[in-house]
């Protein structure tokens, strides 16, 4: 009786304590943080500010220029001297979407808004190296700027190309944070091809990114061995950012011309390197930049100013831990080499407005 006895007060004790203590959180619950919600909301007001009354405004000129060649493939017919589209890739989007749904505004414009709201979820990736309460600042910026909400609300390919541009450089930027024997640094090679491959076929504004990946390769392949040039660009590497140019310029080897759109989608970055068609003002590259976004440009030239100014870390090991893509030296110029190529674009006479974003990143 006496062990019977004893036995029910150690179970009732057992639970009364199991009762007490706070049983962790199951499923979702358990993976809902309070950050990941704040990237929720921010990613739902990026949302809403590119596909809030999309399809309400009829296509410009350079939209419709973009757009009609794809309905037109999608509805098998042709039209001489019919305009030729900057973007392959969109061209590609563009002609699947008509083919499925028919042509629309907002169809023409879907994914660009998409690529607009990709841009804002990639600073998550960028936590471990900004810090999260920064990389969620970023976020914020990122989802709320004009110029980043304007391009994403147009049927071009501007949106796409920073997508996949900032797409490669978070893959590149993970190559220089894990060792050589991490499993996960094919998982982010093969990533970084296929962003690059896709990079190159999204417009005009997709090289001028091109130049900040090459920058970037630059300044720490020779500190990184899993980041070295020649291994994105040889075996299965080589083949995936060559599979997915192709694939994305001919919609799935369905429109073979769009191959040909690349050389015009390099023809127009030419341009404004000497002088398009349209060009605009220099008075007027200026004045956005004062306008449209002053906290950036000085909060952004004071950040580059006190990166100059900071005192280096005492030795490596603490130096990798502040800013564990590399060398302080190297980071520096790297930013500041984006900027001044940011700025030189809007010094060059072919200036145009999509420029802009590059001094905004």
């Amino acid at each position: 009786m006496m062990g019977i006895t004893v036995a029910t007060v150690e179970q009732v004790a057992s639970n009364a304590s199991d009762r007490a203590q706070p049983k962790e959180a199951s499923g979702w619950f358990a993976w809902l943080t309070v950050e990941r919600a704040l990237y929720g909301l921010i990613l739902m007001a990026a949302l809403f500010l590119r596909l809030f009354a999309l399809g309400n405004q009829p296509l410009n000129s350079l939209e419709a220029s973009n757009v009609w060649p794809a309905w037109l493939a999608a509805n098998g017919r042709t039209v001489a001297e019919a305009p030729t589209p900057a973007s392959p890739f969109l061209f590609s989007l563009t002609t699947v979407l008509f083919w499925l749904v028919g042509g629309s505004d907002l169809g023409a414009r879907l994914f660009p808004a998409l690529a607009g709201v990709g841009l804002v979820a990639l600073a998550w990736w960028w936590r471990q190296w900004l810090g999260r309460s920064t990389a969620l600042t970023l976020a914020l910026l990122l989802a709320v700027d004009p110029w980043l909400t304007q391009f994403s609300r147009r049927a071009d390919g501007a949106s796409l190309s920073l997508f996949f541009g900032f797409w490669a450089l978070t893959a590149l930027a993970n190559l220089l944070i894990r060792p050589s024997d991490d499993p996960a640094i094919t998982t982010w090679r093969r990533i970084a091809a296929v962003a690059s491959g896709l990079l190159l076929v999204s417009g005009p504004q997709g090289w001028n990114f091109v130049v900040v990946l090459a920058i970037f390769v630059l300044l720490f392949d020779p500190q990184v061995q899993a980041l070295q040039a020649r291994a994105l660009l040889q075996g299965e590497t080589f083949v995936l950012l060559l599979a997915a140019a192709l694939l994305g310029a001919t919609a799935w080897l369905a429109q073979p011309t769009g191959l040909g759109l690349v050389s015009t989608s390099i023809s127009l970055w030419l341009d404004q390197f000497w002088g398009g068609e349209v060009s605009y003002a220099l008075r007027w590259w200026l004045l956005r930049l004062v306008v449209d976004v002053p906290l950036l440009l000085v909060m952004g030239l004071i950040g580059l100013a006190r990166l100059w100014l900071a005192k280096p870390a005492g030795d490596e090991q603490t130096e990798s831990a502040v800013l564990p893509m590399g060398k302080t030296a190297a980071w520096r110029l790297f930013i500041t080499l984006w900027f001044c190529w940011g700025l030189l674009l809007g010094l060059l006479p072919g200036r145009n407005p999509f420029n802009l974003s590059m001094v905004g990143l």
